[in-house]
């Protein structure tokens, strides 16, 4: 009986382990992808904002020069 409730309490302790190691490599895994996320989101806003800025500062040198133009006539 005794060598039955050692085996049981492996067998148990060797279940729990794996459980473990499959939650923490799950957890891992969705730590990576939202961190892969965060870093693509923060890419794409970073070149949106870049973006916005080059065609104000086009838009504020266009509207500069009519300004000029219209100032030199």
């Amino acid at each position: 009986m005794a060598s039955d409730v050692t085996r049981v309490s492996t067998t148990m302790a060797s279940g729990v382990a794996r459980a473990n190691a499959i939650m923490a490599s799950g957890i891992t895994r969705v730590s990576t992808t939202m961190a892969s996320g965060v870093a693509r989101a923060s890419a794409i806003m970073a070149s949106g904002i870049a973006r916005a800025s080059a065609t104000m500062a086009s838009d504020v040198t266009r509207a500069s020069a009519t300004m000029a133009s219209d100032v030199a006539r």
